[in-house]
């Protein structure tokens, strides 16, 4: 069986011909005879595959120049950006009181801060007094806070109870305004009062808070307040109804209580070892939880030890009649079933229990809000028993509320900062607001509602409101919640008190950086000249006539080094005097040598050369030079007519330098792209493609012409074989008659 290899540059194919018949009666070498042939009826199609390869590399020569031309033209589009030539420094007569910084493209120009009245500092508040019960034993941050509700000084804090849930709602269209809680069977929102509906929720939307207003029936008219825009109203039935618009992608997320938590566990058998243990949430409250399996319920009874639950973890049994088939512990929410009970549960059949739970957790709320720069800011915190007073701080400094919560074991008190300076309330307003509960009875906090006058507040009220900073600027007096502000572009930094008179005035110069735009323009040429040397070195690249592809019979003949070195010589001078290159580095030469026509230029100041930037002395070639002297000369006298040489205006007659080159660039880069396509364009789309492609039908064409060529030479070679044989047969037959 023959097999004739076809490769035409996209792989190769293993073509079988038949059961052909070799030298079997004449001796002859068939196989090598024929494959001799081939190789010279194969001459014609080499030379094709190898201008084939050669479009082919050239090709992939301009992909990659153009890949180089398209780095340039980003490039060049940095150095149209004004912030490059409009660069400034910034000094301060006295960096005790003022330090400053300045953004390039900011205006010229000096400032006087001839007083600084205060600076602007952040709201504080200190809780007043320690919080533990023991100042020897102090509270433990990392424990649950309901377990450790002895060691604060306030023990009869009272704790509620319910199911504590969360949602978060990504929403899917624009324009929605209402949602609703996804309740269970059997739960309704927490009702914390028997006259109204009144529950414990928290609503973010995108992690900010929203303020809450509870919505009874017989307020369903009632109308949005006029001054909050972050509300929403909550229905009895879980809608929840947003007075701003919610569009997609927005995430709202809802903690919130309700009348008991339902929780589905499963108890398994495998190997015939049953699992008996099973985990809920902690803190729970005692005579609360129901397990349901199959159709019984069971309901827990609380174990009084010698009178006083408090000792030790608070257990409770659940029952069947007398007998105790589980045991749970409140306090980590374990439930521990009976041997005895399982094994009646789980049959042969059965590997799999289910069991329903409700129960009730013991938690509380409590509710912040802050005046911030981005207008006020709510968060209502709900507080499970097995939350750390570390957790409950951390929620405050998570949350948008801009607030920094921390507790100093040394002196066992509780401070709140915001992490924003200035004043944002009004003036004799609060900051921080603080409802009574945990913040008021438990961490001692004095109360701060919005009608807390902080005029009549005592001396001793360890509070200290936030203001902002006051100073006077080139004569004006003015005020900034930050003690950092930019004003045109320069950022001014207050260090300290000045009275007006007590010290020099201080003064901020804002001046060109001369020495930064003369390495602003010198990095411009060297990028330039490093791309032009690039492509110049490509277009005198010498050609190697006599080095051609090679065939892969011609690279069996050769070692690896031999064949790359080979192949490095035949790659050689492709791109040649080519003359979308000649003819770019022809316009670009022109170009820096033309003069920019805009009436805003010095006169003195019209082309590169009169800067001290001209080309080098081979007039084949496009690369600068520079004058360094006479560039830092001209930035010194007018460095504003340096930006216009080389930006200029964007209309064909007063084109700056830059964008001069990036329009020649441009074009270079669409003939180019044009001949040689792009990675993500087919072979139709560019005329080498087109080139490529001819040559590939050429090639299978050729090769379909050479199967049936070496099929004839085999078949006529078969015919002789069969000839011989017949021959030697007749001369077998003849020399018996003679024996």
């Amino acid at each position: 069986m023959r097999r004739f290899d076809r490769r035409n540059g996209k792989g190769s194919e293993t073509i079988m011909v038949g059961v052909r018949v070799s030298g079997l009666a004449s001796g002859m070498d068939i196989d090598s005879i024929v494959s001799d042939l081939m190789k010279a009826e194969r001459i014609p199609l080499t030379k094709i595959e190898k201008e084939k390869t050669l479009l082919e590399w050239k090709r992939d020569a301009y992909r990659e120049i153009n890949k180089l031309l398209f780095d340039f033209q980003n490039e060049l589009f940095e150095f149209t950006r004004t912030q490059n030539y409009r660069i400034r420094n910034v000094t301060s007569t006295n960096e005790d009181f003022v330090t400053a910084t300045v953004a390039n493209g900011a205006g010229t120009g000096t400032y006087t801060i001839s007083e600084i009245t205060r600076l602007a500092k952040a709201a504080t508040m200190k809780n007043a007094e320690g919080i533990s019960a023991d100042k020897n034993h102090k509270v433990d941050v990392n424990k649950g806070l309901y377990f450790i509700s002895d060691s604060f000084k306030n023990a009869d804090f009272e704790w509620k109870q319910g199911g504590l849930e969360s949602e978060s709602i990504k929403i899917n269209h624009d324009n929605r305004k209402v949602v609703k809680l996804n309740l269970k069977e059997g739960q309704t929102l927490q009702n914390n009062e028997s006259d109204s509906f009144s529950t414990d929720i928290s609503i973010k939307v995108n992690g900010k808070g929203i303020n809450v207003i509870f919505k009874t029936s017989e307020e369903e008219g009632k109308s949005w307040p006029d001054t909050d825009e972050n509300v929403a109203f909550v229905h009895s039935d879980g809608t929840i109804e947003f007075k701003n618009t919610l569009n997609i992608n927005d995430v709202v997320e809802v903690d919130y209580v309700v009348n008991e938590k339902k929780e589905t566990r499963t108890l398994t058998k495998k190997d015939d070892k049953i699992q008996n243990t099973i985990q809920i949430t902690g803190a729970l409250k005692e005579g609360s939880i129901n397990i349901t399996i199959g159709d019984t319920t069971f309901t827990d009874e609380p174990i009084i030890r010698d009178g006083n639950e408090q000792n030790g973890s608070r257990m409770g049994n659940f029952k069947r009649g007398e007998e105790v088939i589980a045991t749970i512990n409140y306090d980590t929410g374990q439930i521990t079933f009976t041997d005895h009970f399982l094994e009646e549960q789980f049959t042969d059949e059965t590997e799999t229990l289910h069991i329903d739970i409700t129960s009730k957790q013991n938690y509380f709320t409590f509710d912040l809000a802050t005046h911030t720069s981005e207008g006020k800011m709510y968060e209502n915190f709900i507080v499970s028993g097995t939350t750390s007073l570390n957790s409950v701080m951390n929620k405050v400094n998570n949350s948008s509320l801009g607030l920094m919560m921390f507790y100093d074991s040394f002196t066992d008190q509780v401070t709140l900062t915001r992490t924003e300076t200035g004043k944002f309330n009004d003036e004799d307003k609060s900051d921080i607001i603080i409802e009574k509960g945990f913040l008021t009875d438990i961490l001692r906090f004095n109360e701060f509602t919005e009608s807390t006058n902080l005029s009549e507040l005592e001396e001793s009220t360890l509070y200290n409101d936030g203001h902002n900073a006051e100073f006077t600027i080139n004569g004006l007096k003015t005020e900034r919640s930050s003690n950092t502000f930019t004003i045109n572009g320069v950022s001014f930094t207050l260090k300290n008190t000045m009275e007006a008179g007590s010290a020099q005035p201080v003064t901020i110069s804002v001046n060109n950086d001369n020495e930064k735009l003369f390495e602003t323009i010198k990095g411009f040429v060297d990028q330039y000249n490093e791309i032009v040397e690039k492509i110049e070195t490509k277009l005198n690249e010498p050609y190697y006539k006599s080095y051609e592809p090679l065939s892969d019979l011609e690279r069996e003949e050769l070692t690896e080094k031999q064949q790359e070195k080979w192949e490095e010589m035949a790659r050689s001078g492709l791109l040649r005097r080519d003359p979308f290159l000649s003819s770019m580095i022809t316009q670009m030469r022109s170009a820096l040598y033309r003069v920019v026509n805009n009436n805003e230029l010095n006169p003195q100041m019209t082309s590169l050369s009169a800067i001290g930037i001209k080309t080098t002395a081979d007039y084949q070639s496009a690369k600068l030079q520079i004058d360094e002297n006479k560039l830092r000369e001209a930035i010194e006298k007018d460095p504003e007519s340096i930006e216009l040489l080389f930006r200029g205006g964007s209309t064909e007659g007063d084109q700056g330098i830059i964008h001069q080159l990036r329009e020649i660039v441009k074009n270079t880069r669409d003939r180019i792209q044009s001949r040689a396509g792009s990675a993500n364009m087919t072979e139709q789309q560019y005329t080498i493609g087109r080139q490529i492609s001819n040559y590939e039908d050429r090639i299978e064409r050729f090769e379909q012409r050479l199967r049936q060529l070496e099929d004839r030479y085999y078949r006529q070679f078969s015919m002789m074989e069969k000839a011989i044989m017949q021959s030697n047969n007749q001369m077998m037959q003849l020399s018996q008659f003679f024996m």
